[in-house]
C-alpha cells in the first residue's frame, strides 16, 4: 500500500533499513551514549555488567560511589571512583547520562552533585522521588512499583479466565 508519510517511498512503502535508521536518530540511539554509573552496591555491578546497554548505544564510562571500601574495586574493566572525581570525570567525558543506583536518603544529594557535573539526564533507580531543575530530565524505575504492576495484571488476566 503507498504510503506519505516522510518515512515510506510512494508505490512501495517503507524500506526497512532507512525505517530503522529514522528510528534510531528520532531515539536518539544512533550515537553511543556515555553514561555514568554512581552506586558500586549489587544492583550498580549489576547493571555496570549488563551487556545489553552497549548493544542499545548506551557505553558506562564511569563507576562511583561515596564508600570508601568500593573505590579501587573493580567492576568489570572499569575501577570504581570517588564521588569526588565524579565533575572532572563528567567533564573531561562530556558524560550528559548517569544511572543512580544509591541509598533512599541519598538520592537527592548524589542527584544534586551529578547535575553540578553537568549530567542532564538521571535514570533514578532509588526508591525515591528526586526533584531536578528543569533542563533534566530524570526517569525513575521503582522495581517494587513494576512488580505490583506485575502483581495486578495477573490477577486481572486470572479472573477473565
Amino acid at each position: 500500500m503507498p504510503t506519505s508519510d516522510s518515512f515510506g517511498h510512494p508505490g512501495v512503502g517503507y524500506h526497512i533499513a532507512d525505517l530503522i535508521r529514522e528510528l534510531k536518530h528520532i531515539l536518539g540511539t544512533d550515537r553511543m551514549w556515555d553514561v555514568v554509573l554512581i552506586g558500586a552496591g549489587n544492583l550498580g555491578r549489576a547493571l555496570a555488567a549488563y551487556q545489553g546497554f552497549q548493544r542499545q548505544g548506551f557505553r558506562i564510562v564511569g563507576v562511583f560511589d561515596a564508600s570508601s571500601d568500593k573505590v579501587g574495586m573493580r567492576v568489570g574493566d572499569l575501577a570504581v571512583q570517588s564521588m569526588g572525581d565524579l565533575a572532572e570525570a563528567v567533564g573531561r567525558t562530556g558524560t550528559r547520562i548517569a544511572i543512580l543506583c544509591v541509598p533512599p536518603d541519598q538520592a537527592q544529594k548524589v542527584a544534586d552533585e551529578a547535575v553540578a557535573a553537568g549530567v542532564r539526564g538521571l535514570l533514578n533507580f532509588a526508591p525515591a522521588s528526586i526533584n531536578v531543575p528543569p533542563h533534566v530530565v530524570e526517569n525513575s524505575v521503582d522495581l517494587a512499583i513494576r512488580l505490583e504492576q506485575l502483581s495486578f495484571q495477573l490477577r486481572s488476566a486470572a479472573e477473565k479466565q
